[in-house]
């Protein structure tokens, strides 16, 4: 069932608990985007990728990681997978009920949402459409596919890498720009976080697509990007590449995570699968891990100036595995 509620008269950064009138013992959660001059307000939200609930994996992981604790999910993609046998997207979204009444859901689109003939027109683009917000349709797309939305001068671009071309010139990558230009103007602007499903940066069994890097790189490098999040390789992978001539507004040095293991982990071997042999590129690769993990990400405001991205690696257990600061100076 699709249940549409346009609410009305909510407050700004506000978490609120609802009910289904007519299914009373089913509700859930949602929050509010920060007013966008609301800088001192922290914002949380949760990352995962890879999902595969069937297994059993996933359930452990949104268990013990709380996204009940955080805004919104952020999710890159590969929400299920058919290919399992067993697993449905009606068992799914009964076993992803942690996380879907935890709070609002951001997805990217995978190569998994393809696996059968109905599954992306009947499941994805019905039931997960307009993430971004339905003001929030952009030109080139039709909200759905790729989309951008905004919380508290923060925001965040979620593209399509199975569809519609990651290329130079391509409809996409142009929209990309034109609104990363536009919303950079904008007086109450502070960064942009861009989320797709396959990366451009990874070392795992996955090789990475050279158009995708040669489009999105400049792009992330020349404007105030300073997180992009992908999932496909199914481990964690951190990386931390420094530019050190950016143009435009860009801020020098972009943080590249692999969070892929929301469902299951890869083995040590194909994690390390198109490992290069130049030592400086394998040093770009600061963390690398094949165990179960989704991520829990905080945004506040710097008391030195500017901001702080402060983000938290979680295992399926709920301990932490790897955690990091990204300090983004003030915008000129």
């Amino acid at each position: 069932f699709v249940n549409e509620v346009r609410a009305e008269g909510l407050s700004p950064a506000t978490c609120y608990r609802y009910v289904l009138a007519a299914y009373p013992e089913h509700g859930g959660r949602f929050c509010t985007t920060h007013a966008p001059d609301d800088h001192t307000t922290p914002i949380t939200f949760y990352a995962i990728g890879d999902t595969q609930p069937a297994l059993g994996g996933t359930v452990r992981i949104l268990s013990n990681t709380a996204p009940s604790e955080t805004e919104f999910t952020v999710h890159v993609g590969d929400i299920q997978y058919y290919e399992l046998g067993f697993e449905t997207q009606e068992l799914w979204f009964d076993l992803m009920q942690p996380m879907l009444e935890a709070n609002a859901f951001l997805p990217c689109i995978g190569n998994h949402e393809f696996e059968v003939d109905f599954e992306f027109e009947d499941i994805y683009l019905r039931l997960f459409d307009h993430p971004g917000g339905a003001e929030g349709v952009n030109a080139g797309d039709d909200g759905t596919r790729w989309y951008h939305t905004e919380t508290g001068g923060v925001h965040f671009f979620a593209l399509n890498s199975e569809q519609d071309a990651i290329s130079i010139g391509s409809p996409q990558v142009d929209w990309l720009l034109s609104t990363l230009t536009a919303v950079e103007a904008e007086p109450t602007y502070r960064f942009s976080i861009v989320a797709l499903h396959r990366p451009y940066y990874s070392y795992g069994d996955y090789a990475v697509s050279e158009t995708i890097r040669d489009a999105l790189e400049p792009i992330v490098r020349d404007h105030r990007v300073p997180l992009v999040l992908a999932g496909h390789m199914h481990g964690y992978e951190r990386f931390e590449v420094d530019y050190p001539t950016p143009g435009g507004t860009g801020l020098g040095h972009v943080t590249y995570l692999t969070t892929g293991a929301g469902g299951f982990g890869t083995s040590p071997m194909r994690l390390d699968e198109n490992l290069p042999t130049d030592p400086a590129l394998v040093a770009l690769r600061v963390v690398a891990a094949n165990y179960l993990q989704a991520m829990v990400v905080t945004i506040v405001e710097d008391p030195a100036g500017g901001d702080r991205i402060e983000a938290s690696t979680l295992d399926d257990l709920g301990m932490e595995r790897d955690a990091f600061v990204i300090r983004v100076p003030t915008a000129p």
